[in-house]
């Protein structure tokens, strides 16, 4: 029985094959698959097929002192930082975590080595959004009622809550200006909640999000006097 892995290199792959069968890549048997493949999150070129090994993958070594997982207690920052570590230690990339608590969540700060992922694209924002959704998962379990867990991959969220700001404020002043609703359309549910909380601040302006998924519309309008 085969199995497929891609890397950035033939070390890369198996290293991934390696790190999911537990044991040393100079055990795995292999063979390159020819061609060219499209990237994923732009760091993927090559493929390999390996041969799932036969003999019992080797116990996995007890975590050393100090990074031993901290007990599972919904909404706990401790257990949320562990599984979203533990992300990224499957990924086979390294990640530096901090966390910075607010009001109503918590930002999840990660930190990569430079040229892990190409943060540029528009692939790293789906991803941000599949580890977010599975950490709060995790974290919160059954209960759901705690704070939310936001993860912000290298400061992108960050520039891309400054980006979604400034938005915010052109469609405050052309709503202002036109005395009109504006509509916007294929926004992702972060950014229009940025936009949403942006504009919720300003007394003459009101938003309303209509539609499913991607076909989602955010409505800015101009609000009514009572």
């Amino acid at each position: 029985m085969k199995r497929e892995f891609f890397g950035t290199s033939v070390e890369d792959a198996l290293q991934r094959a390696g790190l999911l069968f537990g044991v040393e890549t100079q055990q795995l048997e292999y063979s390159v698959v020819e061609g060219e493949f499209g990237r994923l999150l732009g760091i993927y070129k090559v493929a390999i097929l390996v041969e799932v090994p036969r003999t019992r993958p080797k116990e996995v070594a007890k975590a050393p002192p100090g990074e031993e997982a901290p007990q599972k207690k919904p909404g706990s920052v401790e257990w949320a930082i562990y599984v979203l570590g533990g992300i990224f230690k499957r990924m086979g990339i390294p990640a530096k975590i901090e966390s910075q608590e607010r009001a109503d969540d918590v930002i999840l700060t990660v930190e990569l080595p430079d040229g892990t992922l190409d943060l540029r694209r528009g692939e790293s924002r789906e991803l941000r959004g599949v580890i977010q959704h599975l950490v709060n998962r995790a974290a919160s379990g059954e209960d759901e009622s705690g704070k939310r867990f936001i993860v912000d991959i290298g400061g992108t969220l960050q520039k891309r809550r400054e980006k979604m700001n400034e938005l915010a404020k052109q469609l405050s002043e052309k709503v202002s200006e036109q005395k009109n609703p504006v509509y916007v359309h294929l926004m992702d549910s972060q950014d229009r909640r940025i936009v949403h909380t942006a504009l919720a601040e300003m007394e003459e302006i009101s938003t309303m999000a209509r539609g499913e998924g991607q076909f989602r519309v955010l409505k800015v309008e101009p609000k009514k006097k009572q």
